[in-house]
């Protein structure tokens, strides 16, 4: 069966691997992985054609994405985008039935296995696999290939890897699986290995998936395996960058080592893989924004594949590599400091402390593609840190007001999307078109009314506004690092024992979860203090609070009620105003 460059059918194995095909792993794709678990249940799945209880096996989809057309002197050649495991599987399978063959005398059944299944056969490419692993497989593919020395496979690339592992693990096992099914009275069949290896290639069927140019592989992929680990863009931003060196595995091997892995690496930064990778992943969105506004986050990878090819494309490979590697790479620093607080070089301690505070809030992610390019002009010298910082404090105090009112974040990636490109770093410009017919900048006298009145404690910004507030009080090193804040309700969430007489019903549901009746407090303070009375708080926690805005309000109060919930309102709201100004 020929496959066209586009096209989706039902394929057998035989159909799959006949003919002048080369299918490649992305080369620094995952490496082979299968163990037993998933070889007991392929063989499961083989053994019903083989048993006639099934006349044909369905095994799933295989999503290819063609490269390279055929030719009289080279084969079609795609990229495997999903079914590297199980077509590496069944090419392992094969080597086993070509050396079986060979090994019961049968050199020429076991030369029309090789070039049916396993070796190319025009001449410029004569003898390379149709198969090619990733590069840390390819030691051990190398040493599969000697199972059928005889007829010259010619693997590509240098020694790379390991030649023992879960590559060669699988190999032997499907030898093994081969062995226990040709036996005839306890002696291998050469007929019980030609029916085997005829039902396998013929009964076994995949769904041959061949995307075109237009087609998104990590949404392609991700619809067919929504149940399976999914394929991150970083895999296909990998394979993108690698393909440019598919004829060239050791200068690829150079370029991944030198350039790729310390790009990879630079969001390593909790330590913790499942963070790490999420930390990762946010970061395309926000970079392909940056290149072109109009990009949507299904499309993320396709627009930018369709920006470096046109900007490499008359390069030669090394370089286009190289130079999509630094155009990832280049944004990185900011990125980091605004998800995950990691310290900006060559900034002032001042203009790093206003970063921080996005970072603390946490600002929402819609907003990096104009702080990310932001960050960057500052360090190109495009713009000054005092420009920068009062950019970033029109978004800070944009945000906290909007919060305050109760206007979450959504409906804000049309504003700062494109948002450089109208404002740069100018902060009246931010100011003005951050407000749009539909979106409100709060002024002050709404702001302060929301204080007043608005639930804070159920908004994601409650610990950033504690713990800013609580700044405005400390000096020193308690600046720079702060304990674990708990949420404090001063009057409790329970209205019990004293409170009854203290607090109304509707008073109580009014003004619980405002920002006058919140203190931070450690975990441990928290959990003594429950809904004990006002005199049992004040002498349980003036010595103990390590927090001074909480020391503060003990201090300064020996009842607490609403006349003191309203009081302290009035002076949190001419607070705010002056440090979240509009």
């Amino acid at each position: 069966m020929t496959f066209k460059k586009t096209e989706s059918d039902s394929a057998s194995v035989h159909e799959i691997f006949e003919g002048e095909v080369l299918y490649r792993s992305p080369l620094f794709q995952r490496h082979y992985v299968w163990g037993k678990e998933q070889l007991d249940a392929l063989w499961a799945d083989i053994d019903t054609v083989l048993e006639e209880s099934s006349s044909s096996r369905f095994l799933g989809a295989l999503v290819l994405k063609p490269y390279q057309d055929r030719t009289a002197t080279k084969p079609q050649g795609f990229w495997i985008i999903d079914g590297q495991q199980r077509l590496t599987t069944f090419y392992l399978l094969f080597v086993a039935c070509a050396h079986k063959a060979e090994e019961l005398g049968k050199k020429d059944l076991a030369a029309d296995y090789v070039y049916a299944y396993l070796l190319q056969k025009q001449s410029r490419v004569k003898g390379e696999p149709k198969l090619v692993p990733t590069i840390p497989d390819l030691g051990q593919f190398k040493e599969i290939l000697k199972f059928i020395e005889n007829h010259n496979p010619r693997p590509i690339g240098g020694e790379y890897g390991q030649d023992k592992g879960d590559l060669v693990d699988a190999f032997l096992r499907n030898l093994e699986e081969i062995e226990k099914r040709i036996l005839v009275d306890d002696e291998p069949s050469i007929d019980r290995l030609e029916k085997l290896l005829d039902d396998i290639s013929n009964k076994v069927e995949f769904v041959q998936i061949n995307l075109a140019e237009h087609h998104d592989a990590n949404e392609v992929f991700n619809r067919l395996n929504t149940s399976g680990q999914p394929l991150d863009i970083i895999d296909l931003i990998r394979n993108e960058v690698f393909s440019l060196l598919s004829d060239d595995v050791k200068e690829a091997e150079s370029i991944y080592n030198a350039h790729w892995i310390e790009f990879e690496k630079s969001f390593n930064i909790s330590g913790d893989e499942k963070k790490d990778s999420a930390i990762r992943n946010g970061y395309f969105f926000p970079f392909a924004l940056i290149k072109d506004s109009s990009t949507r986050k299904a499309e993320v990878f396709k627009k930018l594949s369709f920006q470096w090819k046109s900007k490499v494309k008359s390069m030669e490979a090394r370089n286009a590599a190289k130079t999509i590697i630094d155009d990832l790479r280049e944004y990185v620093p900011a990125y980091l400091a605004l998800s995950s607080g990691d310290r900006l070089s060559n900034v002032s301690d001042e203009f790093w402390e206003t970063v921080l505070r996005l970072y603390r809030m946490p600002a929402p992610s819609t907003l990096y593609p104009y702080a990310m390019r932001l960050l960057l002009a500052l360090k190109k010298g495009e713009t000054n840190e005092a420009d920068a910082k009062a950019c970033l404090g029109v978004i800070e105090s944009f945000l906290v007001r909007r919060a305050f009112l109760g206007l979450e974040p959504t409906g804000l990636h049309a504003v700062y999307k494109d948002l450089w490109k109208k404002a740069g770093a100018d902060s009246q410009k931010v100011k003005r078109f951050v407000q749009t017919n539909t979106i409100e900048f709060p002024d002050d006298e709404r702001f302060i009314e929301r204080i007043k009145s608005s639930d804070l404690y159920h908004r994601k910004l409650c610990v950033y506004v504690l713990e800013e507030y609580e700044r405005s009080f400390t000096r020193g090193d308690i600046l720079i690092s702060f304990p674990p804040i708990t949420v404090d309700h001063v009057m409790p969430q329970s209205r019990i024992d004293e409170w009854l007489n203290v607090v109304s019903v509707e008073d109580h549901e009014r003004y619980l979860h405002t920002w006058a009746n919140l203190v931070p407090l450690s975990t441990k303070a928290n959990s003594e203090k429950g809904a004990k009375s006002w005199v049992e708080v004040k002498q349980r926690l003036q010595n103990e609070t390590v927090f001074s805005t909480t020391k503060a309000l003990i201090s300064n109060n020996d009842e607490w009620g609403i006349d003191e919930i309203e009081k302290r309102a009035e002076s949190l709201g001419e607070w705010a105003v002056t440090r979240w100004p509009k």
